[in-house]
């Protein structure tokens, strides 16, 4: 009975372990970063690559300690181990199979003839800047023409910040009024790592929008914190049936959008202070016809 007693407990999970679940979200965003670093990050740059990794820990809350001790548990529990690595195999199999059907940008299934997109972002598409304590850079836009009930708006780009140990990190908050008076919001932690993050609102309208904004809000801090923002996108899907776009509309919008963010910036950022970029950031009210 002791014999069986002492097999018997080699195969119950210890309190540091992490669960079956929780290892398998683990491995899945461990497999989706690897694959990203390895196609974007240069093999000898080992520190950085190395960062990401650890922001795969840093967002479920583990250290690597932590996770290589549950690692090291299920290897010696087999069974455990292959139940977890189904779960992993069946989840990035079902993401591909997503990718495959559309199902993340059904705009670009050709089978959605009644679908069309359009870039409506007509400011510069990149900025650098020191952003100071309760400084923020932000867009308002006011024109409702542009949107209607049912448009999904996709509201992208990508942000490296410097890192502060000390201070709290600030926020992004993306924001639609409607004409009956509500408002939908969302807010989101930014990570002061230094790392490149892709930063990727999506949103349906509800109903009719009269104003829509974007806010990157510093907080309460007392120092400096480097922010690079770049690739800024706005897509706005909708059918083209019921609201088709006037030819002319478009080529004004294609001709606004090349005066802006098709000037001869500098090849890494645009060096701007922050009014200027708020300014230039700004969308306009109303676009002339």
């Amino acid at each position: 009975m002791l014999v069986a007693f002492i097999c018997s407990a080699c195969h119950i999970k210890p309190f540091n372990v992490l669960s079956e679940k929780e290892m398998t979200d683990v491995l899945v965003d461990l497999h989706l970063t690897t694959a990203a670093v390895n196609i974007r990050v240069p093999i000898e740059q080992k520190a950085i690559r190395q960062q990401y990794i650890n922001a795969v820990f840093e967002k479920h809350g583990l250290t690597r300690e932590e996770f290589e001790t549950s690692l090291d548990w299920y290897t010696k529990n087999s069974k455990q181990l292959s139940a977890i690595y189904d779960a992993v195999e069946l989840q990035l199999t079902q993401m591909e199979t997503d990718v495959d059907n559309y199902v993340y940008h059904p705009e670009l299934n050709p089978a959605n003839d009644t679908i069309d997109t359009i870039n409506i972002w007509m400011r510069p598409t990149r900025f650098h800047y020191a952003l100071k304590a309760t400084d923020s850079l932000r867009f308002e836009w006011h024109d409702s023409n542009f949107l209607t009930k049912g448009d999904k708006l996709i509201w992208s780009y990508v942000l490296k910040l410097s890192k502060s140990d000390t201070l709290p990190a600030p926020t992004m908050e993306f924001g639609v009024k409607y004409t009956d008076g509500t408002i939908d919001s969302i807010r989101h932690r930014m990570h002061g790592d230094t790392l490149k993050r892709q930063i990727t609102v999506t949103h349906t309208m509800r109903s009719q929008p009269i104003k829509l904004w974007g806010i990157f809000c510093a907080s309460e801090q007392t120092d400096d914190k480097n922010v690079t923002i770049d690739t800024v996108w706005m897509t706005r899907i909708f059918n083209k049936k019921s609201h088709p776009l006037d030819t002319a509309w478009r080529t004004h919008l294609d001709t606004l959008q090349k005066r802006t963010y098709n000037l001869p910036l500098p090849q890494k950022v645009m060096e701007t202070k922050l009014g200027k970029a708020n300014e230039l950031m700004a969308l306009p009210d109303k676009m002339p016809r």
